[in-house]
C-alpha cells in the first residue's frame, strides 16, 4: 500500500520537479528508495549539512544511505518519511535539521515539535538507534545563535530520557573560521571532522 501511495505522490511531485529544488531531490531519492531492496538501511537525514557529508573516518563503520537536502526544514525531511520505502528498513538513524527551520523564521518551540514528531516517526518504524547532533552557531547565522543555543538546550532536555535516541554535540567552534567554507553556514573538511566527531564515540556500538 505503501509503495502505491509513493508512486501517487512521485507523479504529484512531478508537476514541481524542476520549479522546487527540495521536491526534485525527494523524488530523486523515493525513486531510489522503490528501487533499493537493501535491509537494514543506516540512515543520514537532515539538510545541506549531512548531504554535503564526504566519507570521514567517523562514519565509515557502517554504509550510510544519505538522504540531505538543501534548504530543507524538520517538515521536509517528515514528509519525505512519510512516503518512502526505506523507512521500513531502517536501523540506524543520524539526524541534523532545525537550523533552516530556526533561520527561516520559526520559533524554538515549533522547531522542537517538529523534531519530536520526526522522531516519533522513526520510533515507530522500529529504528534501533537514533542520534540527533545539535545545531551549529554558524558564524553568517549570528542573529539566530541564541535560538539555536536554546534549541541546542531542549534537545537535551526532550530527549535525555527516551530509549534509543541520543543527542551529539558537533564539537564545532563558532569562531574557528577554518571549519566553515566561506558562506559562514557550510562546513569544510575540518569542520566536518569535528560535526562527526560525536558519531565516532558511537560507532563501534552502531557497527555491531
Amino acid at each position: 500500500m505503501k509503495i502505491v501511495i509513493t508512486l501517487i505522490a512521485l507523479f504529484s511531485l512531478s508537476f514541481y520537479f524542476l520549479t522546487n529544488d527540495i521536491n526534485k531531490q525527494t523524488v530523486q531519492y523515493l525513486i531510489d528508495d522503490l528501487i533499493n531492496t537493501n535491509n537494514n538501511v543506516n540512515l543520514l537525514i537532515g539538510s545541506s549539512s549531512i548531504k554535503k557529508i564526504k566519507n570521514t573516518d567517523s562514519l565509515s563503520c557502517v554504509k550510510w544511505l544519505n538522504r540531505g537536502m538543501g534548504n530543507s526544514t524538520i517538515t521536509n525531511l517528515t514528509n519525505y518519511l512519510s512516503l518512502s520505502p526505506a523507512l521500513t528498513k531502517t536501523n540506524h538513524v543520524i539526524i541534523y535539521a532545525g537550523e533552516n527551520d530556526i533561520a527561516f523564521g520559526n520559533s524554538v518551540d515549533t522547531t522542537l515539535e517538529r523534531m519530536k514528531s520526526l522522531t516519533q516517526q522513526l520510533i515507530q518504524s522500529n529504528s534501533h538507534d537514533i542520534s540527533i547532533i545539535k545545531i551549529k552557531l554558524s558564524p553568517a547565522r549570528e542573529r539566530f545563535h541564541d535560538d539555536f543555543t536554546e534549541f541546542n538546550q531542549q534537545l537535551e532536555a526532550t530527549f535525555s530520557n527516551i530509549n534509543n535516541v541520543r543527542v551529539l554535540e558537533n564539537n564545532l567552534d563558532k569562531f574557528t573560521a577554518t571549519s566553515y567554507t566561506s558562506d559562514g553556514i557550510h562546513l569544510t573538511d575540518k569542520g566536518y571532522d569535528l560535526f562527526t566527531q560525536g558519531v565516532s564515540d558511537i560507532c563501534q556500538d552502531i557497527a555491531i
